[in-house]
């Protein structure tokens, strides 16, 4: 095995160039192991199963509105046409988008500060708990979004107008995160150097964006035109949606204590040399939309933990290398290393999936066994991706509890059609069922409602 350290040509100690391996080994054997833990389930976060629906019922209807609208459509179903298997397309392209990340992560790195800051900045990536749980989330747009946002700030350090094709594709595939890229392309105009080129890179990159998606750019308009996009000028029912499902900036911040102050020192040091660049304006763009509540500020950090991590690379390894020489300043070292890999590994195998029975998964695509015209009913709206992804039937969701149960039999008699009730594990509160006339059981999850006049 290669050491660490090595000489260079010129007395110095080098890094070996093998330990860029490690972390990409890492990343791929970590977004693995969920598959090999949970079998026979989803065994990612529940948008796995939306985005399943969308690629399976668009590949077979793309000429529908919503699919031809759609970049990560045109991926899907390009890839499909390739030869892709579905499972190909929803998993295995996401896990190389990871990968993707992770180069992206070392060659921006290395391109602002210096190869061994990258390196170092690569296996932070690997070992981070906040981006597996992104991954884990299952963004797979926002994944490639990030990938492609890090080589668009490579391509700006080199002064290429490749960054206009690949910084409007990024933009037309997730417009949230063009956001803070945009808002880091109008400070670096504003207080960086190469006006001109920011100015129509930045142009060129705006209209290749809205022009391939313009509808979903003109979609999110009123939220920022009405209500300043900010959380808290919205209805509740809408807020609870717009703060985006990630972890909360409270927890955030306890799992990254390890690298976030090297970070925040890299990022006054470079304001204090008046040297600020685009990943430092990256990173002030997403803390400032996270501060002010922005629609969806939860889901920002995970790209303020990205560039979080691109800073924290270089005082991470000066830190390192200023301590590595005594045994106290080892032992320091080995703790902070033990402590980022346990908080890692406690993350990786305790996480659990939103469906964690295969059974419940089978039953689920037993639904489109039933009649064609039959309906899903389901009373908690995180099971809706799996019911529009394995039912095959028009899908409802009703607040059906034990203590309401009774109040919406009127509305379930209105329907004509079969009513197939689901009620999953992760509810509370659910109805009880067993003696109740108007529902048969058909599995341990599924009901058939008996009552009105069904055909």
């Amino acid at each position: 095995m290669p050491s660490q350290i090595q000489p260079g040509a010129a007395g110095k100690r080098e890094i070996n160039q093998y330990w860029l391996l490690l972390p990409l080994v890492i990343l791929l054997v970590s977004r693995i192991i969920p598959f090999l833990h949970w079998p026979g389930v989803v065994p990612l976060g529940a948008d796995a199963a939306a985005y399943l629906h969308n690629f399976e019922s668009c590949f077979s209807n793309p000429s529908r509105n919503d699919c031809l609208s759609s970049p990560e459509i045109t991926i899907s179903n390009l890839l499909q046409l390739a030869g892709w298997s579905i499972n190909g397309v929803l998993y295995g392209f996401y896990i190389l988008s990871v990968v993707f990340v992770g180069l992206a992560v070392y060659l921006v790195t290395k391109e602002y500060f210096d190869r061994k800051a990258a390196i170092t900045s690569l296996i932070i990536f690997s070992l981070s708990s906040s981006q597996f749980l992104a991954y884990f989330a299952f963004y797979w747009k926002m994944m490639l979004a990030m990938g492609l946002t890090l080589v668009s700030f490579y391509l700006i350090k080199k002064k290429t107008y490749l960054v206009i094709p690949v910084a409007g594709l990024m933009g037309s595939l997730h417009p949230l995160s063009f956001l803070p890229f945009g808002l880091a392309m109008i400070a670096q105009f504003i207080f960086g150097q190469n006006k001109k080129f920011i100015f129509i890179s930045g142009t060129g990159i705006l209209l290749i964006a809205f022009s391939i998606n313009w509808q979903e750019f003109t979609n999110w308009l009123p939220y920022y035109t009405t209500s300043l996009g900010i959380t808290k000028n919205f209805p509740t029912d809408l807020t609870e949606v717009f703060i985006g499902h990630f972890v909360n900036f409270s927890y955030y911040r306890q799992l990254i204590l390890i690298y976030l102050p090297f970070a925040i020192i890299n990022l006054v040091q470079i304001i204090w040399k008046r040297q600020a660049n685009l990943i430092v304006f990256y990173f002030l763009a997403n803390l400032l939309i996270i501060i002010l509540n922005f629609i969806f500020h939860n889901r920002f950090i995970v790209l303020l933990d990205l560039a979080a991590i691109i800073l924290a690379g270089r005082p991470v390894l000066d830190f390192i290398n200023s301590l590595r020489w005594t045994w106290a300043g080892r032992l320091i070292i080995s703790l902070l290393i033990f402590g980022l890999v346990t908080s890692f590994s406690y993350q990786l195998w305790s996480i659990e999936p939103f469906i964690t029975d295969p059974e419940e998964i089978n039953e689920l695509k037993s639904l489109a066994l039933t009649e064609k015209n039959s309906i899903a009913l389901t009373n908690n709206r995180l099971y809706l991706p799996f019911l529009n992804a394995y039912s095959q039937r028009s899908v409802i969701e009703l607040p059906l509890t034990r203590n309401n149960l009774v109040s919406y039999y009127s509305i379930l008699d209105t329907y004509q059609q079969p009513i197939y009730l689901h009620l999953g594990e992760k509810t509370e509160n659910n109805p009880e069922l067993k003696n109740n006339r108007l529902f048969k059981q058909v599995s341990k999850h599924i009901w058939q409602y008996q009552g009105g006049n069904k055909k």
